[in-house]
């Protein structure tokens, strides 16, 4: 039987601030349709890079919503954007597609938490791993 004291109800979602930017950021969001990224924008828009065509394909990256995501790096740096409004995704939103639950908090500046969602394995993926180590550990799997 499970004891009720293990749960708890999260009367507040945290790390999920919406980040300013700039309004050219806002203006090349707007751009872009779901899928698309830095490189379907029109050369004007490409000009705060020196060499555009070597700006990885992550920059300005538009998520859809009816496809697996990539990668998720830090989310402030590649400028990962909402699939439907025009703004980078929170902290939250980037952790949540790393696997980590509502109940995990990130702590320290803006920009260190969205570092830390993005240095993070996923913690789905660590349990996997972990089990399939056990596994091996105890004879299952050798």
């Amino acid at each position: 039987m499970l004891n009720a004291s293990y749960f708890f109800v999260l009367t507040e979602i945290y790390n999920h601030t919406k980040t300013s930017s700039r309004q050219i950021a806002i203006s090349r969001f707007r751009q872009l349709t779901e899928g698309q990224n830095f490189h379907n924008l029109k050369k004007e828009n490409q000009s705060t890079y020196a060499n555009p065509k070597r700006t990885q394909d992550t920059i300005y990256k538009r998520l859809k919503y009816d496809t697996q995501c990539g990668t998720v790096v830090n989310v402030r740096k590649s400028m990962c954007i909402h699939p439907k409004v025009d703004r980078v995704l929170s902290i939250r939103e980037a952790a949540r597609l790393q696997s980590f639950p509502h109940s995990y908090i990130f702590k320290g500046t803006k920009d260190a938490q969205y570092q830390q969602v993005g240095n993070a394995v996923p913690p789905l993926l660590g349990k996997a791993i972990a089990e399939a180590v056990l596994e091996v550990l105890e004879g299952k799997n050798i």
